[in-house]
């Protein structure tokens, strides 16, 4: 994954709820992936696929 689609992703999800940032050291953040009541409503972003094992 590119940098700029990284970056565009983690603030969609960050938006919808997702994540949340927890920590940082630095310039480096901290996040925990905590889906919300509402996030699990919201649609993902047309570029955000569910990947199944």
């Amino acid at each position: 994954m590119s940098a700029p689609v990284f970056s565009r992703t983690r603030k969609e999800l960050e938006a919808l709820g997702w994540l949340e940032v927890v920590d940082s050291v630095g310039p480096v953040k901290v996040f925990r992936l905590t889906p919300t009541v509402e996030a699990e409503r919201e649609q993902p972003a047309a570029h955000l696929r569910v990947v199944d094992n």
